[in-house]
């Protein structure tokens, strides 16, 4: 790898970990340019080298995030087990200020979207419709239910959490109306 990608690399990990810092100070709307390249410690220029706009580096992290949720438990491919949900509480636990940071607030909406873009890497196709459907609603399941852990204060481990999940998700308990 060149020095000029490696810099650039650090410089963008730099903007988008101050951001994040940021946000679990004050809400993302009142963070302002200044406020991340202070924080990051990187020029103004660097900043606009790399984002055009602050919904630029959450994208950026967001899709940096979901990647890494994809690629390490490999998603897409075993939504539902047992052992995918509670490797996906394991990461969350690890990434819990950064995702609740993303939650509070007008980004939410944003995390979801990113979320739900795993479907896309699953291949959608109009023959299978119906696994299409089922992953959107576990996404949507699983989303909820992490925002509503979050708001909680994360008090349950991700394996309590994987078999909270897992039993709901999979029928065994059925919550009363």
């Amino acid at each position: 790898m060149d020095k000029r990608h490696e810099a650039n690399r650090i410089v963008k990990e730099k903007i988008c970990s101050a951001t994040i810092r940021l946000m679990g100070k004050k809400p993302f709307s009142a963070i302002t340019v200044t406020d991340i390249v202070r924080e990051a410690g990187v020029a103004r220029v660097s900043y606009y080298r790399n984002f055009s706009c602050k919904q630029d580096v959450i994208r950026a992290h967001l899709a940096e995030v979901v990647e890494r949720l994809v690629q390490h438990q490999k998603l897409q491919k075993s939504a539902g087990t047992y052992e995918t949900i509670l490797q996906c509480w394991k990461y969350f636990a690890e990434q819990k200020e950064t995702l609740a940071a993303f939650c509070s607030g007008e980004l939410s909406e944003l995390l979801l979207d990113f979320l739900a873009r795993i479907n896309l890497h699953s291949g959608d196709s109009a023959g299978k419709a119906e696994e299409n459907y089922y992953f959107t609603a576990y996404i949507g399941a699983l989303y909820n239910t992490l925002r509503k852990w979050l708001s909680g204060g994360c008090r349950e481990t991700p394996e309590e959490m994987a078999g909270i999940f897992y039993r709901i998700w999979s029928g065994s308990q059925i919550a009363q109306a």
